[in-house]
């Protein structure tokens, strides 16, 4: 992509859309009643033919991917209450559009086809187009999700939102935070991974003990895992040595986790299996601290006995009583099931306690005001929360800022009208924000135009101006926290996160991020029909 002025917008998006949508309001489904779903048109594969010498950049690699693998299972073999193949071929083809390139698509082989051990995006830096999305491909991919969710007992219907959301299920799909493959694996993620289980002193890393329970299941699935060594042991560097995360403080320590060896859990054959279990193993931390729910042996554990489904949760959720005292508010249908979907899924994104403290900064506020609840207060698909974009993501309030056009400026002014509804001052605000648009645009144009800076140097100052101008959007976003337990809890969640950002050095995430994946669940049960590719009850009571 070229890095000129009218583009180096799309550039950025296209690059960081997939994890950090900053829209002016995310829309991209309807609010049809789905349909029955055309699997076969819904969800067909390519052939290499179709797709061109652009994309057959993972082919070579697919064929070393185990037959076990990359073979076709039957939909008996795998179960019924798992989506079918179709949803991932689905997804793999509508995350970007296939025929261009996008900064969000890496390769962990360089031009002459040498290994890599960090991911590159190409000589100008754009990115690559998608992969061929062939059936050995998509094989791969379902059956390492299938296998992982039957195995660790994490149902792939929910996950399927999210990771049509980050990564569209591509193994070299890469975020901007160095986030990686089909689980978009993060650098907090990764040490997880790597660090000893439960944190306690002489325990082996999370990853060594759960494989030495999935080892001592008798699930068809755990055993294909562990037959798959690749998927969990790796090469250690001569002269290194693997150490624990929070432990590496040696030279010789080699650390996996690290940026500078994001392809280890990208590239093939290896991925996408090891990739989807390390993701799988990061959702059984975080359900365990959210819930109590231990692993042992293939099975659900609780209080050192096999988990009913519906009984009373210990972690987070248990000490918090978020079930009982949301509906007590009013909300009547809350249930625990979909508690842990807000907590475990806003984990993946901006941290396991994040959605534990804005659940319960919430609902203290409520009950403190004694501001009551409906069950459709508490509803993620249905409840827009993009109009507060330009409030709470900087690309928005950027974007009508440093954007040659003016309609987008215009969009901005007109999406600043949404502060009235917190009887703030959006006249005041709409103000500020046309003053400093001539300062914005001056100082773009002169990065754009100077030729003493490579595009690399010019993204690095427009980031930095980025910076500077976002102080403005601060007040803004400090004025709606304060007010914003007066709205729903999907607007409040994204408010909430967007403040911890400007305020906590350590939070991170995409202010918005269950709403997104909450859009994406509509989207497949709209294209593809209810439930074919979706949980029930998914983000609402």
């Amino acid at each position: 992509m070229k890095q000129s002025r009218a583009s180096f917008w799309v550039y950025t998006f296209c690059f960081l859309s997939f994890a950090a949508f900053g829209w002016w309001e995310f829309s991209a489904v309807s609010n049809e009643v789905p349909g029955t779903a055309d699997l076969a048109s819904k969800g067909t594969v390519e052939t290499p033919e179709q797709c061109g010498p652009e994309r057959h950049y993972l082919l070579k690699d697919l064929k070393k991917v185990s037959p076990v693998y990359a073979g076709t299972r039957s939909q008996s073999q795998v179960g019924r209450h798992n989506p079918p193949k179709e949803c991932v071929s689905f997804i793999m083809q509508n995350f970007i559009p296939l025929n261009s390139k996008s900064g969000a698509m890496s390769q962990c082989r360089n031009e002459k086809g040498e290994a890599l051990l960090s991911p590159t995006k190409g000589a100008d830096g754009a990115g690559f187009q998608p992969p061929c999305v062939t059936e050995p491909y998509v094989n791969s991919v379902y059956n390492s999700l299938v296998d992982v969710g039957d195995c660790l007992n994490i149902p792939v219907k929910e996950l399927l939102p999210k990771l049509y959301n980050e990564s569209g299920l591509h193994v070299n799909t890469l975020g901007g935070g160095f986030d990686a493959g089909v689980g978009q694996l993060t650098i907090s993620a990764l040490r997880e991974v790597f660090m000893r289980y439960d944190g306690i002193a002489n325990n082996p890393s999370a990853l060594d003990w759960y494989v030495k329970e999935i080892a001592k299941s008798n699930k068809e699935s755990c055993k294909r895992i562990i037959a798959e060594k690749s998927s969990y042991k790796f090469d250690v560097p001569e002269g290194k040595k693997l150490c624990f995360s929070g432990e590496a403080n040696d030279a010789d320590c080699y650390t996996p986790w690290s940026s500078s060896n994001r392809c280890i859990v990208m590239n093939m054959p290896s991925n996408p299996l090891r990739n989807v279990l390390f993701t799988g193993i990061f959702y059984r931390s975080m359900l365990k601290n959210a819930t109590g729910i231990s692993y042992s042996a293939g099975n659900d554990t609780l209080n050192g006995r096999a988990y009913r489904e519906g009984e009373d949760l210990n972690g987070y959720i248990g000490a918090g009583k978020f079930v009982e005292r949301l509906r007590a508010l009013g909300a009547t249908h809350a249930t625990g099931a979909v508690v842990k979907q807000v907590i475990v899924s806003l984990g993946f994104n901006a941290g396991i306690r994040s959605g534990k403290i804005y659940l319960e900064n919430y609902i203290k506020q409520r009950e403190t005001k004694k501001k009551y609840l409906k069950d459709q207060d508490v509803d993620f698909q249905n409840i827009s929360t993009g109009k507060w974009a330009i409030i709470t993501n900087l690309p928005t309030y950027w974007r009508g800022l440093g954007s040659e056009d003016v309609a987008e400026f215009d969009k901005a002014m007109t999406s600043l009208e949404v502060l009235r509804e917190l009887g703030l001052d959006a006249v005041k605000a709409q103000k500020t924000y046309k003053d400093l648009r001539p300062h914005v645009q001056k100082e773009v144009k002169a990065i754009n135009e100077s030729q003493k800076l490579s595009a690399e140097d010019k993204q690095k100052k427009i980031g930095e101006l980025k910076v500077k101008y976002d102080k403005y959007r601060h007040p803004l976003l400090q004025a709606v926290f304060a007010k914003s337990d007066e709205l729903s809890l999907p607007e409040y969640m994204r408010i909430a996160h967007a403040y911890s950002i400007i305020t906590d050095a350590g939070a991170g995430g995409a202010p918005g991020y269950l709403s997104f994946i909450a859009a994406k669940h509509k989207q497949l049960e709209k294209e593809m029909g209810a439930q074919v590719c979706t949980a029930d009850q998914y983000l609402q009571f």
